[in-house]
């Protein structure tokens, strides 16, 4: 599947570039891919997973929320989140064309590496409601999120997935009808999560290049979209992992 960093999104942090001569690159990617991390938790934090179809692949978003209260995460708390999501997921249909479905949606609680989850498939308006075709695949709405600090752990970006032509108006510019409808997806997304009891953050599991010990969840204060289409390479066809 393909991943991107989510609203409530995983921090862009910084990777160390490998040095010239450096044998890594000789290393299979599906063995790179394999190799296992330690869990990192985030305190009171959950992940969601939302997933869809897009004809000869999947693309993944991530969110992460944490909990107003500082009380354990409940299998109630989780179903409430796969309901907050798919409310956003719904806010999104409108840039979607009928060849992209929902496949699902996950909430995993992040606070312990034995947390635990609840799925939820969709069984209605699984599709997008955009009579256009699809664009390529890579093709998206890079939507960034800041919080009320600075530096790379405190700010993310979410890559909405599985746009329609009529998305992109001129060149590669975003139709301003359709930013405002992924706002108004953010904007009911959130509160559904505060009646729920969670807010959405900007994750960061890393620092300085080295992993956290415990992630650190800073609040979104504000979702914005610039004019330009973006793209990621990874959702090609044949691409990702």
């Amino acid at each position: 599947m393909f991943l991107s960093g989510c609203a409530a999104v995983r921090a862009m942090e910084s990777v160390k570039p490998l040095r010239r001569g450096s044998n890594r690159h000789k290393v299979p990617r599906e063995r790179q891919n394999a190799i296992a991390l330690p869990f990192i938790p985030l305190p009171f934090g959950v992940k969601i997973e939302v997933s869809w179809t897009t004809g000869s692949g999947v693309a993944v978003c991530i969110h992460f929320v944490t909990k107003n209260a500082a009380t354990a995460i409940t299998n109630a708390d989780l179903v409430a989140l796969t309901d907050a999501a798919d409310t956003w997921r719904l806010g999104l249909r409108i840039l979607q064309p009928a060849t992209v479905a929902i496949a699902g949606i996950r909430a995993t609680d992040w606070s312990s590496d034995t947390g635990g989850t609840s799925f939820q498939s969709p069984s209605v308006t699984v599709a997008g409601s955009d009579l256009q075709p699809a664009l390529p695949q890579n093709v998206a709405m890079c939507v960034t999120h800041k919080t009320a600090k600075r530096g790379r752990s405190y700010r993310g970006r979410t890559y909405i997935p599985g746009l329609a032509e009529d998305v992109v108006a001129t060149g590669d510019l975003l139709l301003a009808a359709k930013k405002t409808a992924a706002l108004v997806a953010y904007s009911s997304f959130d509160l559904e999560l505060l009646a729920a009891g969670f807010t959405r953050v900007v994750a960061s599991f890393h620092t300085l290049g080295a992993a956290r010990v415990i992630g650190v969840g800073t609040p979104v204060t504000v979702s914005s979209i610039d004019q330009y289409s973006d793209s990621q390479r990874r959702r090609l066809a044949g691409r990702g992992a």
